[in-house]
């Protein structure tokens, strides 16, 4: 008899299990009916137009079967067919979330947001694809498409110095002059200072150099004098650090906010970038440390700058020795062969480089990224370089494609707003990437 009971109790067991799996199976059944049903009435509702319940419908189903992408889409489609924006967008990031590497979703998302003039969102998404699905011709022709796509500003100036940034601020400056007078435009084609100046200088910790009555002095950006040179300075330089670059006597030199003078005994002295600024002395350049140290002897024939005397912003620089162009890191060691010419990192993307008659791009780190190709040039920035062809000026983007054809006669490199100022036929104006607006 005891030999009995775990027989019995085996018997239980597996009379229990085939009850559990029977009810699990009846179970599923009655799901996928439930499933089916919603699917049928989604499909009728749609087959006469109305959307607002077929949509309802087919995402009653979707919650018994979440990983159905084709579901999450005729979602999608619905909310779109319906003009509900809000919905539509979260049902095609569902669907991507259930399948990011199809692309009907993506290019869904993309035509909504070019319907709402979104430029931004709608490259943003692209990227997005361009990471699962690299190779898609879809997406690809789309990116090419939008990267080209640009609109333009008047301008009423004369003469532009480039934008420059204080730290990693998208706010920023230029120098700008109109009838030989000068003011400071800010990014959003606002003059942030009018034309009031017979010179001027960047913002910078606060402060602007500018130049009234043949006085240079700093004013704040309300235009109140702010801080004057205890000696009549010839001019003054941007505080990008504690310490601003000037000339006093023929000698250049730096002060700090509060005009102390410090080593007045260059030649010329540019302003602090990553803690180093360039100088001359003796007819010769070399780098200087924030503690006013040597980095690199006095051994260069010239040092690349930007217009308002920057060196370095994107942690190197370019000198020039025995006639060729190289690339240094902020202490002075050299990174790359040495070129006919280097054009300034705007960014750090590849900056343009000649080498004999012909253009081509680099990286910081001195490695060829682009051959030397093209018949003139210039620095990337936001994945777009100008570059020239036949006299003129249009845009490659980091892959070589021509993103802007070249019709201009000039073109700036573009700022982080993305912005690049052209001249067309004689007129300035800029233009401005429609993915950066």
């Amino acid at each position: 008899m005891k030999k009995l009971i775990p027989v019995t109790v085996l018997a239980v067991m597996l009379l229990l299990l085939t009850m559990s799996w029977i009810n699990v199976a009846k179970y599923k059944n009655e799901l996928n009916a439930e499933y089916n049903r919603h699917i049928e009435n989604a499909e009728s509702y749609v087959s006469k137009k109305v959307y607002i319940d077929a949509v309802k419908e087919y995402e009653r189903a979707l919650e018994y079967h979440p990983e159905e992408f084709d579901i999450a889409m005729e979602i999608a489609e619905l909310y779109q067919k319906l003009d509900n924006n809000g919905a539509f967008v979260k049902a095609c990031e569902n669907a991507i979330s259930i399948d990011p590497k199809q692309p009907k979703p993506y290019l869904l998302l993309v035509e909504r947001y070019l319907s709402k003039m979104n430029y931004s969102k709608a490259f943003a998404t692209l990227q997005k694809a361009e990471a699962y699905i690299p190779d898609n011709k879809d997406i690809i022709k789309k990116i090419k498409e939008l990267k080209g796509k640009y609109s333009t500003l008047s301008t009423k100036f004369d003469t532009f110095s480039g934008f420059q940034y204080e730290g990693t601020s998208k706010d920023g400056y230029a120098r700008v002059s109109l009838d030989g007078k000068y003011g400071l435009l800010k990014t959003n084609n606002k003059m942030t200072i009018p034309f009031d100046y017979e010179d001027i200088g960047l913002f910078m910790n606060k402060l602007i150099p500018v130049k009234q009555g043949g006085e240079w002095f700093y004013i704040t950006k309300d235009g109140y004098r702010k801080l004057v040179p205890d000696h009549p300075a010839e001019e003054l330089g941007a505080f990008s650090s504690k310490y601003a670059p000037a000339k006093i006597d023929g000698v250049y030199g730096y002060i700090d906010m509060k005009a102390k003078e410090y080593h007045f005994e260059y030649e010329y002295a540019g302003c602090f970038a990553n803690d180093i600024a360039a100088v001359k002395k003796d007819g010769k350049w070399g780098i200087i440390n924030i503690s006013f140290e040597k980095v690199t002897d006095f051994k260069f024939d010239d040092i690349v700058m930007d217009e308002y005397g920057f060196c370095s912003e994107n942690g190197v620089f370019i000198a020039v020795e025995d006639g060729k162009y190289y690339i240094y890191d902020t202490n002075g060691e050299k990174l790359s062969d040495g070129y006919d010419e280097i054009r300034r990192f705007v960014s750090k993307e590849p900056a343009a480089f000649r080498k004999g008659d012909k253009w081509g791009f680099i990286s910081k780190s001195g490695e060829v990224i682009m051959d030397a190709t093209y018949e003139d040039a210039d620095s990337f920035n936001l994945g777009y370089a100008p570059f020239c062809k036949k006299g003129k000026w249009g845009c490659i983007d980091e892959n070589s494609n021509v993103v802007i054809e070249p019709d201009f006669d000039e073109m700036s490199v573009f700022s982080r707003n993305g912005k690049s100022l052209v001249t067309q036929d004689g007129i300035k104006q800029f233009l401005v990437v429609k993915i950066y607006e």
